[in-house]
This record gives structure tokens, C-alpha cells and sequence, in this order.
């Protein structure tokens, strides 16, 4: 199963809107190009998720990070990233 957590998307929207991103079509349809053909499955920021947040240390100081971190714990995911202080947290990571 491949998961797409919203975070991700809201991270996406505000680089895109401060110039620092570009995509080739609108964020809406490349996530329904990726639903459809990769089975991909957002999930949203639930409460706990938000609460997992509190919890974090302050090894990583961006929010949308430590969002994915929180989801990932908090969910027993398993994080796609190369950032070295993502694998600081007590969370499974491959890349």
C-alpha cells in the first residue's frame, strides 16, 4: 500500500505559492494521477497525530517534518526520506 500523508500536500502548496516549487500540472491532479494509477491513498492529520506532534524532541525544526514524523510514529509507517534528522526520531525510514 502506498500512502501519501496530507502534510506532504500542505508542504507542497505553500512551496508552490512562495515560488520554490514548480509542478507541471495542478497539485489535485497529480495526486488523482497517482491515486488512480499507483493505488496511492492520502491520510489525513487526525487529532492524535497533532498530539504525537507535541511529544517529538526538537531535533527537527521544521513542522511539516515533524508532522511526518509524528504520523509515521503514531501510525507505524514507514517514512521515504533522505534527511538525516528525520532518522534522529525513533521512526522507520528507508532512502
Amino acid at each position: 500500500m502506498k500512502l501519501l500523508l496530507v502534510a506532504s500536500l500542505w508542504e507542497i502548496t505553500i512551496k508552490t505559492a512562495l515560488g520554490k516549487l514548480s509542478l507541471p500540472v495542478s497539485l489535485e491532479t497529480l495526486v488523482e494521477k497517482l491515486r488512480e494509477e499507483n493505488q496511492v491513498i492520502t491520510v489525513p492529520i487526525l487529532a492524535s497525530h497533532g498530539y504525537a506532534h507535541a511529544t517529538l524532541a526538537s531535533v527537527h525544526r521544521d513542522p511539516f517534518d515533524r508532522m511526518l514524523v509524528a504520523q509515521a510514529h503514531s501510525d507505524g509507517l514507514l517514512l521515504v526520506t533522505r534527511d538525516p534528522n528525520i532518522k534522529q526520531y525513533a521512526v522507520s525510514t528507508i532512502w
